[in-house]
């Protein structure tokens, strides 16, 4: 299951989000602008909250610059799931 974050209040009760027997969970970073806000968020919205995956979302036409797939998977820790719009 993707589960989009890209503010702070967008999830209300997040720590009661969790995997179960057959559903893994991603919490995947899906704010669009700079790519070092892009980077702040994701340590803020998924780094520092624990979830079972990290995810990432790369607008081509809304980021500035856009990050290149080699800038995406160094973030900490690397996103299980990257998707592109």
């Amino acid at each position: 299951m993707l589960v989009h974050q890209f503010t702070e209040h967008v999830l209300t009760n997040k720590e009661a989000i969790q995997p179960t027997e057959n559903v893994e969970v991603a919490l995947n970073f899906d704010g669009w602008g700079s790519s070092v806000d892009k980077m702040a968020l994701y340590k803020k919205y998924v780094r520092d909250k624990p979830s079972q995956y990290g995810g990432f979302k790369i607008f081509y036409d809304k980021d500035e610059p856009v990050m290149t797939p080699e800038q995406v998977v160094k973030l900490d820790p690397s996103p299980a799931i990257v998707n592109y719009q």
